[in-house]
């Protein structure tokens, strides 16, 4: 029985741990990469683990770079989604059927 409570603890805290790469993981982060780098090396000092924690609550998700926006080359309008050239007059991209407006 007290493994089990010790096992649980220790599960509770390693999650506690990599919170901030969790976050950024979950959040969709563009490049999770850095968040995960320095929780890893500097989350067991207190400043390392808020650090990570700005990064990955603050880093800029993939949908961030789409919003409001309409990428536009020549007749085409660029699908912020499969990146497929549709010509301007869809409404919908032709390959994954988002909406370019």
């Amino acid at each position: 029985m007290e493994g089990i409570v010790a096992l649980v603890i220790f599960l509770g805290l390693l999650g506690l741990y990599f919170l901030p790469s969790i976050v950024a993981l979950n959040r969709g982060a563009k490049n999770p990469f850095p968040t995960i780098i320095i929780n890893f090396f500097f989350g067991w000092t207190f400043v390392g683990w808020v650090v990570a924690l700005a990064m990955g609550a603050g880093a800029r998700t993939r949908d961030d770079f789409f919003a409001g926006t309409r990428p536009r080359t020549g007749d085409y309008i660029v699908c912020p989604q499969c990146s497929l050239e549709n010509w301007t007059g869809y409404k919908e991209c032709q390959k994954c059927g988002s909406s370019l407006w």
